[in-house]
């Protein structure tokens, strides 16, 4: 046998052939796409005026339909009845409101308690069926396109509204264990998918040293959605005394938006298949690996049951096997980490922020409607405030913070540092070696700047959590608001330092491995919260604070 004594291609010749035929391909990509007319051309800019809308049609609706929901729970549970009608049944022929329980006998602590109990029983439940199916639906992305997944959010939200809609009306029999399937619903056909759907179409239509910016104009697109829908969804419920009015409008914007997408140009790179035919294909594949038992067809009962194995343990699979990339030695330790516990300390801090943050954000409408009686128009003004402050927050005072640390104080310590380690006589060659070192100070430079903002950050939460308890007044709810909305940036610098201590090539998995522990944190928070609450609501309704500060 001949020995091949070609020397191995090494890693880096390969790096460097796969990063070239990348760039080439992007290169005509976005030649190609120059060509087309500007209707026809994807466009991040498309994305921006849909974020917008889907923003004031969610958010015109939000806090109307949480209200609906402890009206409809408050209902149920005092089982009161009238004019012919059942449990949940305020809504008269006529489509207005009729108050059957006055709103002082809704936001008594028995009521405010057990809705707070079936929010997070809600909440995990919705939160489990969208880690199991959310992997399977940005998969599909890729063969059926990026509008594709658009319009799965849009028939989310559709049957989020109509679900509520219903269960506020006359023919509701359920009561609220309706919530329940529309959680179930909604699991399997997340809304959430609009974060992937609009950032994959992002990275088709946009190079890649402007996707970072273009993204940070999405997310203010849709916080600028917010800022207008809140406040108008409040006072149009305010003004016709009607929590469905909105719902009905919402659900009116939706359809528009739907045909909005019939029109947005497809970013996909491939020409995409369609629904019909990925279907088609998944049914033969299915006939051909079909069980056989004696030469016989297995039942369909059990090839059902096997397909539902396979899917529980696929997707089982998504959600823990990530989680193992932070294992202490798991991973091989990179130049700029501090120790191998490194990312797994990073991530477990980030999990007890998300748990405290989801956890108080889900108990903020039942909190203000039993200490202030609040309504749908209060909270929309609460709701508009606080986005504008994130909106300020991350387009204002998070990149002056940075250039004053940067400038004062990076440069502070790196002059020390450089008269410290400076001899007194050096020649030209002593300082092309050091070169290398430069580049790598600038990234431990980076991390520390990463790692100062993200304790900063955790200092703002702890004391925006601990001073509306020790002061709950409406004043003190805002001033509380704000300091939180600063300190959200803990949050952005922890993905930015996981993201600087991990090894270049597991990056990408890392971020998406952040992504399971911020569904698991919310799940974990919706099962505790919620019981902590309805077990305190009559000795110490605000505790949940101090335990989110805690975390």
């Amino acid at each position: 046998m001949e020995v091949d004594r070609r020397p191995p291609t090494t890693p880096t010749t390969t790096t460097n052939t796969e990063q070239q035929n990348e760039d080439d391909s992007e290169a005509a990509w976005f030649a190609e796409l120059q060509k087309r007319p500007w209707y026809h051309r994807p466009s991040v800019y498309w994305i921006m005026i849909w974020l917008v809308a889907v923003g004031i049609t969610t958010s015109l609706s939000n806090n109307s339909i949480e209200q609906l929901k402890i009206q409809v729970i408050c209902i149920d549970l005092h089982g009161l009845q009238g004019d012919g009608g059942v449990p949940g049944n305020f809504t008269s022929v006529n489509g207005g409101v009729r108050a059957l329980v006055p709103a002082d006998q809704c936001n008594t602590e028995a009521v405010i308690g057990f809705v707070a109990l079936l929010k997070g029983r809600i909440g995990a439940i919705l939160g489990i069926f969208t880690l199991l199916t959310l992997a399977k639906w940005t998969s599909l992305s890729d063969v059926l396109g990026r509008k594709f997944l658009l319009h799965v959010v849009m028939c989310s939200v559709c049957a989020s509204l109509l679900l509520n809609w219903f269960a506020a009306s006359r023919l509701n029999i359920f009561g609220y264990h309706l919530y329940y399937v529309e959680a179930v619903v909604t699991g399997l056909v997340p809304s959430v998918l609009v974060n992937p759907a609009v950032i994959t179409y992002t990275a088709d239509c946009t190079p890649k040293d402007q996707r970072s910016l273009m993204i940070g104009f999405l997310l203010t697109s849709f916080a600028l959605g917010n800022v207008l829908g809140n406040p108008l969804g409040g006072y149009i419920s305010d003004a016709t005394g009607d929590l469905t009015v909105v719902v009905k409008i919402s659900l009116m914007l939706t359809a528009l938006l739907a045909i909005f997408l019939s029109f947005l140009p497809e970013s996909l790179k491939t020409r995409p298949i369609s629904l019909t035919q990925w279907m088609k294909s998944q049914t033969d594949s299915d006939d051909s690996n079909t069980i056989s038992t004696g030469g016989k067809k297995a039942t369909l009962v059990a090839q059902s049951l096997k397909r539902t194995y396979s899917f529980i343990k696929t997707n089982l699979s998504t959600i823990f096997d990530p989680l193992l990339l932070f294992v202490p030695g798991h991973v091989p330790q990179s130049k700029n980490m501090a120790t191998i516990y490194t990312p797994a300390l990073i991530v477990l801090s980030g999990f007890f922020v998300d748990i405290a943050l989801t956890g108080r954000a889900s108990l903020f409408i039942p909190m203000t409607n039993l200490i202030f009686h609040w309504g749908a128009l209060e909270d929309g003004f609460y709701d508009a405030f606080s986005y504008s402050c994130n909106f300020v927050t991350f387009l204002v005072i998070f990149p002056a913070l940075q250039v004053i640390y940067k400038r004062v104080i990076s440069n502070s310590r790196r002059d020390d540092e450089e008269a410290a380690a400076q001899p007194l006589m050096h020649d030209a060659n002593e300082s092309m070696e050091t070169l290398p070192k430069t580049f790598e100070q600038h990234a431990i430079n980076a991390i520390k700047m990463d790692l100062s903002f993200s304790v900063g950050g955790m200092v703002l939460l702890v004391m925006a959590l601990l001073l509306f308890p020790l002061i709950p007044t409406v004043p003190v709810l805002y001033i509380s608001g704000a300091l939180s909305a600063v300190g959200q940036i803990a949050s952005v610098t922890s993905t930015s330092l996981l993201s600087s201590v991990m090894p270049d090539h597991l990056t990408g998995a890392a971020i998406g491995a952040l992504a399971v522990i911020t569904s698991l944190a919310t799940i974990v928070s919706d099962l505790t919260y919620g019981l902590l609450l309805s077990l305190t609501v009559e000795t110490w309704p605000l505790l949940y604070y101090y335990i989110s500060a805690g975390l």
